[in-house]
């Protein structure tokens, strides 16, 4: 009886410490799963705030932002009313994200939620647009040379046709090239289906190529290259060069993506920077042709609007779904779900983020459910 007792006990412990430790390898997954499960669309939200304008022509000149943000006084002083941005607080609460960020006239109008940097997914490819416009002005970079120009290869060698991909065709992911790609779930088209510049599919083998691409043409790393010619010139306040990493996934591509991590802060600095036509203060950092080339839609997608040079633009109203944006506004999205919102006819920066916060533990998650990303 005895002996029976101490089996029980010690199965009763074993039992107790296995499950600790599986809810403990658990909970951060399931915390990320469900928070990606529950993905709020910030169309509404961003409906809500543009409705609450009372004068949407107030768009008086662009106050750039020194070591810090100016924030407005209150909420009438702009246009805006400030009963009905409260409605929009209460939705912002109810739909349980972590950041938005409201920029009018070069001033913040919303600061709610926590910020700190963080992984920015996809927004990474307008960064990294930004960084071709400077250099394809300086003449580094040629947006017409192919891909066997280049001798850029892959795992699964690429086929005549497909080398015959500009670097242009890339930049609006219409290479053709459906090779297996780092830091990507998106199924994509069989090989070989469409010819290069002939077919648009959102294609991260196209952006990490850009990345292969700029690096080898440049010399430099596109995390130093930003910081240097765009974060430090507009003043960021918290980028650090050491905040870029890579995911390199070696049996699926030679060719890694290249991750960023911003405050929603230092994102809405380049977002001014896009909506004064890549001006900041009496400096031209990214050449205005570049601007206009990149916010051309080149190709539609039923919800999303169009693509220009890995930026999304407004076409026929769609842009964020839930919202119905004038022509001219432009957006970089990014999973998870962040966003940059900019909307020039209202001197508007806005940024919005789900799943923006970082415990302890989100680094190890991150490395295990999205692959390694070395500094």
């Amino acid at each position: 009886m005895g002996l029976l007792t101490r089996w029980k006990r010690t199965i009763l412990i074993g039992g107790t410490i296995l499950a600790t430790l599986v809810f403990a390898l658990l909970y951060p997954v399931v915390v990320i799963s469900l928070k990606l499960s529950n993905r709020p669309q910030p169309g509404p939200l961003i409906k809500s705030i543009l409705t609450a304008q009372t004068d949407r022509h107030d768009v008086s000149e662009i106050r750039f932002p020194a070591t810090s943000w100016e924030q407005v006084s209150t909420p009438e002083v702009p246009g805006w009313s400030s009963s009905a941005l409260a409605e929009s607080k209460r939705l912002f609460e109810a739909m349980g994200s972590d950041k938005l960020l409201v920029i009018h006239n070069g001033r913040i109008l919303i600061d709610w939620g926590e910020d700190e940097k963080f992984y920015v997914a996809s927004i990474r490819k307008s960064l990294l647009s930004a960084l071709y416009g400077i250099h394809i002005a300086e003449g580094t970079i040629d947006l017409t040379r192919t891909l066997v120009e280049l001798e850029i290869d892959d795992i699964s060698p690429l086929t005549v046709e497909e080398k015959q991909a500009q670097v242009v065709d890339l930049l609006r992911s219409r290479s053709g090239v459906y090779h297996p790609a780092a830091s990507s779930q998106r199924r994509q088209p069989p090989r070989g289906s469409h010819p290069p510049g002939t077919f648009f599919s959102y294609n991260n083998w196209d952006f990490n190529v850009l990345g292969t691409i700029f690096e080898e043409e440049t010399g430099n790393s596109v995390h130093a290259e930003f910081v240097s010619r765009i974060g430090e010139p507009i003043g960021m306040e918290d980028l650090r060069a050491k905040d870029g990493g890579y995911n390199y996934e070696p049996t699926v591509s030679r060719h890694p993506a290249y991750h960023f991590e911003l405050t929603a802060r230092d994102l809405a600095r380049f977002g001014l920077l896009y909506l004064q036509r890549g001006r900041w203060e009496s400096e031209q950092i990214i050449p205005e042709a570049w601007i206009d080339q990149s916010l051309k839609a080149y190709s539609v997608e039923d919800g999303q609007g169009g693509f220009g040079y890995c930026w999304w633009v407004a076409f026929d109203g769609q842009l964020i779904r839930g919202v119905q944006l004038e022509d001219g506004a432009f957006a970089s999205k990014g999973f998870g779900v962040q966003r940059l919102v900019v909307i020039p006819s209202r001197n508007l920066v806005i940024v919005f983020r789900h799943l923006a916060t970082n415990p302890w533990w989100f680094p190890l998650v991150k490395r295990w459910m999205f692959g390694p990303t070395p500094p």
